[in-house]
């Protein structure tokens, strides 16, 4: 376990060190994507109920091992620094996994993994040890019980089982930095204490406990906003209140359903200036500055090859750069150089897409934001 890891790979301030995509978005210039999520499958075993995936994109789907190579070298041509296997699918199911893992740590690229965790194979999990940067497991139940009701399988000694093996595995080395996350709605919030005790048996790098994401990905919320609140302040609670060695995160996150009968912001006053909107209680700044310049510092790639160019907005059809075509000669450059990528992008940096919005990008956006003001009053005072 390394403390020091909110210094490091969790820094608040780590976009700055694409300063100059960042001041480039700021004076109305192209930048290139920072970061790839490749989907390499559209296969899921597990049925999440708070899956952020839209209806309909678990096909079943393996991107071809050439595909995905192929894919990887194009985007370090353009420029990509990170790829993550997060989403779209589960990425342990495709049969290559651990070679597209070599392959995307060979070729230079920083690598992500999010995972539901039920196959950390011992091949998976050498490749992950020696190649990843980080993974990510998302247990959410920590029971049992709980594991098969909010992901529709019993397997939560395997997901133990493979975790511990990756922390076994990666020995002494900082990398990678191993995390749990836990969503949770308001009616198993008896739960929050099971998960501080499961990560305190395995003792991974931190916890992450979150209620889920709801209308922005496709489903009514499962609690009142009362009770939305209540959970919450139970899970900060109890993370403060924790005595054990593993930090642990708690996801602060206030649905935009909740937020509609708030006071809104024109009445107060407020304007695109004031951009330290999270003590207003709001996800984003995209709420406020209806701008998401950011957006081109991500890159979605599905399994069945369709480019998106944002996780948010994965499978919905009409925010789609194009699709990848290497038999006709349409690559990732070709797609990225494309009418439609330059229609679609148009529209996400004008936030046509908010309502989908789970604000990956706000805190790019408040740099942007700042940086693109013409007179940035006392900016001389440090």
């Amino acid at each position: 376990m390394h403390p020091d890891i909110f210094d490091i790979e969790f820094n608040p301030n780590k976009y700055l060190a694409h300063w100059d995509r960042l001041n480039a978005l700021a004076q109305g210039n192209d930048a290139s994507p920072v970061t790839l999520e490749l989907d390499v499958s559209s296969a899921c075993d597990h049925r999440c109920q708070w899956c952020v995936d839209p209806p309909g994109i678990h096909t079943g789907i393996f991107m071809p091992l050439s595909t995905a190579r192929r894919i990887l070298h194009e985007a370090k041509a353009i420029g990509v620094k990170g790829v993550v296997f997060k989403g779209g699918g589960e990425c342990t199911l495709h049969p290559d996994f651990p070679q597209i893992l070599r392959i995307a740590d060979e070729i230079g690229f920083e690598v992500g993994m999010v995972t539901h965790g039920g196959h950390l194979t011992t091949e998976i999990v050498d490749a992950a040890a020696d190649g990843c940067e980080y993974v990510r497991i998302s247990v959410d139940g920590p029971t049992p019980e709980s594991r098969k009701d909010i992901h529709g399988v019993d397997d939560l000694a395997s997901v133990i089982a493979g975790t511990r093996r990756l922390i076994s595995r990666r020995g002494s080395k900082r990398h990678p930095i191993i995390g749990l996350t836990f969503c949770l709605d308001y009616k198993r919030h008896h739960l929050i204490g099971r998960c501080l005790e499961l990560g305190e048996l395995i003792k991974p790098d931190y916890l992450l406990i979150r209620p889920p994401f709801c209308e922005e990905v496709g489903f009514p919320a499962p609690h009142t906003p009362e009770e939305a609140a209540m959970l919450r302040e139970e899970m900060l609670m109890a993370a403060e209140g924790c005595q054990g060695e593993v930090p642990v995160l708690i996801g602060k996150w206030i649905g935009d359903k909740e937020l509609e009968n708030k006071t809104s912001m024109s009445s107060m006053g407020l304007s695109r200036r004031d951009i330290n909107i999270m003590n207003l209680k709001y996800n984003g700044i995209e709420h406020l500055s209806h701008r998401c310049p950011a957006c081109s510092l991500l890159l979605v790639v599905t399994a069945g090859r369709e480019v998106y160019g944002c996780c948010c907005l994965r499978g919905i059809k009409e925010f789609m750069f194009g699709k990848i075509d290497h038999e006709r000669n349409t690559g990732l450059w070709d797609v990225m150089s494309g009418d439609k990528h330059r229609e679609a992008l148009d529209r996400m940096k004008r936030a046509e897409c908010l309502k989908y919005c789970t604000h990956p990008l706000s805190k790019p956006n408040e740099i942007i934001e700042y940086l693109s003001r013409k007179d940035k009053y006392h900016s001389s005072f440090i």
